[in-house]
């Protein structure tokens, strides 16, 4: 059985076929990475350098108990949340308001429990939350934000 950064490295191999998956942890660091498109799954402190940077950084963890399509949901919400810098409940409410919202492309998902990370004014990033009401999913989200300070 397959479990922890390994695991997450599998599916993820899986979600983007044809993509380096590269993992690195305590017990298997890798000192660096080649420039280019490459999906790099590390537990903290295990984080290889990349030479141009990270476009990205995703962390992903689904409980036992949570079904399996949360962290899809959560990842989806995250996105929303980044790439249009708001609560993905703003287009949870603005589908309540007007129905046919619900075309409008939006990146990722349009239910709460999605909340953008922004230091400096800046939208860095987002934190997306699956797998209990979509109120609770936002409140963890938002703890998550303000543990970053």
């Amino acid at each position: 059985m397959v479990i922890g950064a390994r695991r997450t490295a599998e599916e993820l191999g899986r979600a983007f076929p044809g993509v380096t998956v590269i993992t690195s942890s305590g017990e298997s660091m890798v000192s660096a990475i080649d420039a280019g498109p490459i999906l790099v799954v590390a537990t903290p402190g295990a984080e290889p350098p990349a030479p141009d940077g990270y476009g990205a950084a995703l962390l992903l963890e689904r409980l036992d108990s949570a079904g399996a399509i949360s962290a899809t949901v959560a990842m989806g919400k995250a996105q929303t949340s980044a790439l249009t810098k708001r609560p993905s409940k703003f287009f949870e409410d603005r589908v309540k308001e007007r129905p046919g919202f619900v075309t409008f492309p939006t990146p990722g998902v349009m239910f709460q429990g999605g909340v953008p990370i922004v230091h400096q004014g800046e939208c860095v990033g987002a934190i997306g939350v699956s797998g209990v009401q979509s109120h609770e999913d936002e409140q963890v989200a938002q703890a998550g934000v303000n543990a970053l300070g």
